[in-house]
């Protein structure tokens, strides 16, 4: 369920003063648009499993444990903000993944926009958060959006400067692009 906490519109800086409430919930907050946004509920296992999965495919591949070889970094359920502190978008996708060179070491925060951005789709994400969501990321200049729909078993692909996203089924692959060349992942095996 999303929640709209706020009305009022805030800054990222704003927003990471902000004392948040204990609650008996996993609550994440967003920033979105500049109005705090709560997440609430409970991640179901399906949801968790697909995160899991897709993090670890792109770990062992960036060679996230390699340390030398490493190409970037992903962060399952990473706070950013796309690359502008005083902006108005603090989103938190399920997960995402950052080229090394472009993250900056001295930064609390995902001070970029990420190159592969990952959503898992929740039948309580309503579609104008979606699209929303959408928007955010591609005028943030993520590269690459993975769109994965946990019920209906399908992902569908974004990619900067292109006008239509794809549509993956059980039979294809996910594949890095330009951003990790040779990264492929069977989008049967996010559902196993």
């Amino acid at each position: 369920m999303t929640i709209v906490l706020s009305e009022k519109l805030l800054t990222i800086p704003e927003f990471l003063a902000m004392e948040w409430p204990d609650d008996e919930f996993d609550t994440d907050y967003e920033l979105i648009g500049g109005r705090v946004v709560a997440r609430q509920g409970i991640t179901s296992k399906s949801h968790s499993l697909i995160v899991g999965r897709i993090s670890t495919a792109l770990n062992i591949f960036a060679g996230d444990f390699a340390g030398e070889k490493q190409t970037g970094l992903v962060f399952p359920g990473g706070s950013t903000n796309l690359g502008n502190p005083q902006g108005k978008h603090f989103p938190k996708p399920d997960c995402c993944f950052v080229l090394k060179e472009r993250l900056p070491a001295d930064s609390p925060e995902i001070a970029v926009a990420p190159d592969i951005v990952i959503e898992v789709n929740s039948p309580s994400d309503t579609d104008e958060r979606r699209v929303e969501k959408l928007q955010m990321y591609q005028q943030a200049g993520v590269v690459l959006i993975w769109s994965i729909h946990m019920l209906e078993k399908y992902v569908m692909v974004y990619q900067l400067g292109k006008t239509y996203p794809t549509l993956l089924t059980l039979e294809n692959e996910l594949d890095g692009g330009e951003v990790l060349p040779g990264f492929k992942l069977k989008v049967s095996k996010l559902f196993e």
